[in-house]
């Protein structure tokens, strides 16, 4: 045995707020914001390795190991034991390729904000359209012979999702917060938004909720002072399981 090394797998996110550290790629309950699953990002060469990774691209990959270690799929169950389960992704997550695919192995629904991953997705022509509408108006295409769309939202910057399920009527309208000009007290305009979007919006921060609950309000990693990463990484998963019973209770 040699000496000890630091952590094999640590990385730098300039856009989190710590990005020195271990990348987690996680699963949280739509409705209860608990953490479900978690996969230990290791570098590429260590993620080839995994299933799936040999006939999909990374982000499809991992998508499709998420949802297999969950149990999520619902293709071979007979229709009145299928509860049509959405999965939520940020733009990491959302391309065509995850939307058909989880459709094609799992039965699985998806929708997912698109951002750079847009190759098979009408990027360019939904820009054209959303240049001319106004706040809060939208936009469907659909993917010819497949259930799968492309919607865009016109907000202060346009918005373009992707889906396999949903309604494109008015929902829930987004809250903009504001303040006057005039005493600086605080206000919100409604925003309209179709209802997938606001479907969307209301599952999608669940996970930066429970990262804010754990490393800011809980802070365990700054009482629980270490210099071994594979306690630190311990010590986090325990934080995780505070906050959840917290969420639970």
């Amino acid at each position: 045995s040699g000496p000890p090394i630091g952590m094999p797998h640590l990385s730098f996110a300039p856009r989190k707020p710590v990005p020195l550290g271990c990348e987690l790629k996680c699963v949280a309950d739509g409705t209860s914001g608990v953490m479900m699953y978690l996969e230990l990002q290791e570098g590429k060469t260590r993620m080839m390795r995994l299933r799936f990774a040999d006939e999909y691209p990374a982000t499809v990959a991992t998508t499709l190991r998420m949802v297999a270690a969950m149990g999520l799929g619902e293709k071979n169950l007979p229709a009145h034991d299928k509860l049509r389960r959405v999965v939520i992704g940020d733009s990491w997550f959302a391309s065509r390729a995850t939307a058909c695919t989880l459709q094609e192995k799992f039965g699985v629904e998806f929708t997912g904000c698109v951002k750079t991953a847009h190759a098979g997705f009408p990027i360019e022509a939904m820009r054209w359209v959303l240049a001319s509408l106004e706040r809060g108006q939208s936009c469907v295409f659909k993917l010819e012979n497949e259930d799968v769309w492309a919607v865009g939202w016109s907000d202060v910057h346009y918005k373009t999702y992707i889906t396999t399920h949903g309604c494109s009527s008015d929902g829930e309208p987004a809250k903009k917060k504001r303040q006057r000009l005039v005493d600086g007290r605080n206000y919100s305009i409604d925003v309209t938004r179709p209802k997938v979007i606001a479907t969307y919006h209301s599952h999608m921060g669940w996970v930066d909720r429970h990262n804010r609950f754990r490393q800011d309000i809980l802070g365990l990693q700054n009482i629980w002072k270490t210099k071994r990463w594979q306690t630190r990484i311990q010590i986090d998963l325990f934080a995780m399981a505070l906050v959840d019973a917290f969420l639970i209770a």
